[in-house]
């Protein structure tokens, strides 16, 4: 529940922050920029936890060619599952908010990524003695690789693979493969 507050205050306040700072670009910049916004759905892949579907929303500014910043938002959450190598009677909650740095190396289609967020993790699990009671927040290091495949003028799919490392009372690594249905848009 804090954590959906503060994450709440956390979008709110960068979509301002986003929306003032592209308001008082010089023209010239605007007209090269772009934007897009996605949903996506996908398979979590957690270290210590049954996979299961994950899901969440992104959104691409690239100032000029070549380069972006993506923003993102995605949650786990699985219920009476598997983990800790024990079946059953696990609860799981993982939410993850991240700024990345987007390179377009052979265009636009193709994408690496890369940045830090912060991961929130709540994870009951009575499988293991001592039982395993997280409930914690931590920054979280991530890196992936896209392709963004224009299915019209505007409307896109996207595949992607996201790996990510974050500490939960040792160091974990995490994956996504998701696909994503996006709308693109040119500032000019």
């Amino acid at each position: 529940m804090i954590f959906s507050q503060r994450l709440g205050k956390v979008v709110a306040g960068t979509i301002v922050a986003v929306a003032a700072g592209f308001a008082g670009m010089p023209s010239g910049l605007q007209a090269q920029s772009q934007g897009r916004l996605e949903g996506f759905v996908g398979y979590y892949f957690a270290e210590e936890l049954e996979e299961n579907v994950s899901y969440g929303l992104r959104g691409v500014w690239m100032p000029s060619k070549g380069w972006g910043i993506m923003l993102g938002y995605e949650r786990y959450e699985k219920n009476d599952g598997e983990g800790y190598g024990r079946s059953g009677n696990v609860d799981a909650q993982i939410q993850s908010l991240e700024a990345s740095y987007v390179a377009y190396p052979w265009g636009e289609g193709f994408e690496l990524f890369s940045g830090l967020g912060v991961t929130d993790l709540q994870v009951d699990a009575h499988v293991v003695h001592p039982a395993v009671d997280l409930d914690k927040s931590t920054l979280s290091i991530h890196a992936g690789v896209g392709y963004r495949a224009q299915v019209g003028a505007n409307l896109y799919l996207r595949p992607e693979i996201r790996a990510r490392a974050y500490e939960a009372g040792d160091n974990t690594l995490d994956f996504t493969a998701s696909v994503a249905l996006g709308w693109r848009w040119d500032n000019d």
